[in-house]
């Protein structure tokens, strides 16, 4: 049951952060354009944001990996269904 919802919840993740970060979704300026008008001693360069298509990638792969039946990884995908729903949902 957890894994089309977890497949759900992702697709409804990447979908949204592509909205809001790709677009003037908030204020009429992109993430991007805020980020530079705020500069700050923290802000990091724009290429350390690459970072994220990894780990949306990984995400991916697991997500789709859950629809593999391979005993012991089906019952750890059992056990965690909820809690990565949870942490897609929250995120």
């Amino acid at each position: 049951m957890y894994r089309f919802l977890n497949l759900a919840a992702f697709i409804l993740l990447v979908l949204f952060n592509a909205v809001v970060g790709s677009t003037a979704f908030i204020g009429g300026q992109t993430t991007a354009e805020v980020s530079s008008k705020y500069e700050t001693l923290v802000t990091p360069a724009g290429f350390t944001f690459a970072i994220w298509g990894v780990i949306y990638g990984m995400l991916g792969v697991f997500v789709i990996g859950q629809f593999l039946k391979l005993g012991r990884w089906e019952v750890f995908v059992d056990r965690s269904g909820f809690y990565l729903c949870l942490a897609l949902v929250l995120t």
